[in-house]
């Protein structure tokens, strides 16, 4: 088992909780563009999040890597 950790550049707009397993919820709490690291010793990747408002309270995500 791996066990990465999650740092968000900006975590007012990202962040990042652990769930059951592998799974880990991502929460973005505003529009705009944000970066995510992930890190184990020796490797890391660096997403980019962007969000825009939609209709209502929604926001649309999209992570890159």
């Amino acid at each position: 088992d791996i066990n990465p950790d999650w740092v968000p550049v900006d975590p007012t707009s990202v962040s990042v909780s652990s769930g059951a397993g592998r799974v880990v919820r991502i929460t973005v709490r505003r529009a705009g563009a944000s970066n995510l690291s992930v890190r184990l010793p020796g490797v890391s990747r660096d997403l980019l999040i962007y969000a825009v408002p939609e209709q209502g309270n929604a926001l649309k995500v999209e992570i890159l890597q």
